[in-house]
């Protein structure tokens, strides 16, 4: 093999690798941007028009929170919004805050911020 078909060969194979990796990450979703969640924790919630009840927000953990003295744990597929319909991520919620929420199999489905007015 000469000097410059092995430089081709190097090169050729730089390339397919570039190639390779490129495809990797665009099939992996890209990067990732906050949570691995982030369209469906960002994308407008369809809060149900019945149902809903209101409380204020008391102990809040990674996985549900109390309000007004009762304890919940949050649906796997659980939406947080404030009451303007605005997605919210549920680290904006604070103890003390008023909040409007809905139940699906005895678990938060929804939880609606109670922005001050």
């Amino acid at each position: 093999m000469t000097e410059l078909s092995t430089r081709s060969a190097v090169h050729g194979t730089r390339q397919a690798l570039a190639i390779v990796a490129l495809l990797a990450f665009l099939l992996s979703g890209g990067p990732a941007v906050g949570t691995s969640n982030a369209d469906e924790t960002l994308s407008p919630p369809q809060i149900p028009k019945t149902g809903m009840k209101s409380g204020r927000l008391g102990v809040v953990h990674e996985k549900g929170a109390v309000i007004s003295g009762q304890e919940y744990s949050f649906h796997p597929k659980v939406a947080f919004a404030d009451d303007e319909g605005n997605p919210l991520e549920w680290k904006e919620f604070k103890k003390g805050d008023l909040v409007h929420y809905h139940l699906k199999q005895e678990r938060i489905d929804f939880l609606v911020l109670v922005l001050p007015k």
